[in-house]
């Protein structure tokens, strides 16, 4: 698999997001990678093991430590949605940061599960 090339056609797709996100998920290119790389049901035990609801907040917080705190923030009620924290741009970031994650770890996640 070439992340590169998937990555920088992530950036123009970013750009295409419709102004509302689903109420799905606040990262679809995550989604998407997921879906692609055939993740979802490896990652259900480790989801299911873990303090985290849903499979996007253990991998955010798995990649990125420190949305720890405002995950279990939301959780315990102290906390606002991601969407409701964040303007678009950042989550749009976090959503290639993320997705860009997967792929180059790929590898390293098959191994592990």
């Amino acid at each position: 698999m070439n992340w590169y090339k998937e990555a920088q056609s992530l950036g123009q797709d970013l750009r295409q997001l419709p102004d509302e996100f689903s109420d799905e998920t606040a990262l679809p290119e995550t989604q998407k990678a997921i879906e692609k790389l055939k993740l979802e049901e490896d990652l259900k035990p480790l989801v299911s093991q873990s303090a985290y609801r849903s499979t996007m907040d253990y991998l955010l917080c798995l990649f990125f430590p420190y949305a720890k705190k405002a995950c279990e923030d939301y959780y315990e009620g102290k906390g606002k949605k991601m969407v409701e924290s964040l303007d678009k741009a950042h989550i749009q970031k976090i959503d290639l940061a993320l997705t860009l994650s997967l792929y180059r770890n790929y590898a390293k996640i098959k191994e592990q599960l």
